[in-house]
């Protein structure tokens, strides 16, 4: 997460980040833009490694599925609606604006060329009109029969646009498990005990 603006110049904003299979539990779970129809109910772009599975909605590049291949256990709630992959804020004029991946009017998305396992996302035409001229581009890797996958984002932009925060990968809607843990990098590492009860909470405040 970045808390300052960059500087005012043509830029990539690139992010980069290892998430072993058990970690998926640091997510949040919640509700993304209304559509149609069930994500899970389109065609999907989706990619294995032999230990996780990933796939994304060919549509809008929702997260639809993050399966553990070896128990058949998919770590996102079907029953949700996964929402936004990124969100950012940036500032623009001195006004700070939102920005989300659901917010494009055009996406694509595509498996990486072998022997890579991976996918490549796009998101562009954004309706706003500070917004013209700026996509997004995100890689989804799977390292070779490993439990861990590799997320990382590129924002083109025009020189005006200052970014203040990132948040990617959104990996919204997990499964609810028994007896939760999260691991926290702080100093050498902490385990915190039931998660949701700290990080999740409905619209009176309470815990979900």
């Amino acid at each position: 997460m970045m808390n300052q603006p960059t500087a005012p110049r043509e830029s990539a904003v690139r992010r980069s980040l290892l998430l072993p299979i058990l970690a998926v539990v640091a997510a949040l779970a919640g509700h993304g833009t209304a559509w149609s129809e069930h994500p899970s109910a389109r065609p999907a772009i989706r990619i294995d490694n032999g230990v996780l599975q990933v796939a994304v909605d060919s549509q809008c590049g929702q997260l639809t599925e993050f399966v553990d291949m070896k128990t058949g256990y998919d770590h996102i709630d079907p029953a949700t609606t996964p929402g936004s992959l990124w969100q950012m804020k940036v500032l623009v004029a001195g006004k700070m604006h939102s920005l989300a991946a659901d917010d494009a009017k055009r996406f694509s998305g595509e498996t990486l060329p072998a022997p890579r396992k991976g996918l490549r996302l796009a998101w562009e035409d954004f309706p706003e009109g500070w917004a013209k001229g700026v996509r997004v581009e995100a890689d989804v890797e799977l390292p070779p029969g490993e439990p861990r996958s590799r997320w990382t984002i590129a924002l083109c932009k025009p020189a005006d646009v200052l970014v203040n925060e990132v948040r990617y990968p959104r990996i919204l809607g997990v499964a609810r498990r028994e007896q939760e843990r999260l691991v926290m990098p702080i100093g050498l590492g902490e385990e915190l005990d039931d998660p949701r009860s700290y990080l999740c909470y409905g619209k009176e405040g309470k815990p979900v």
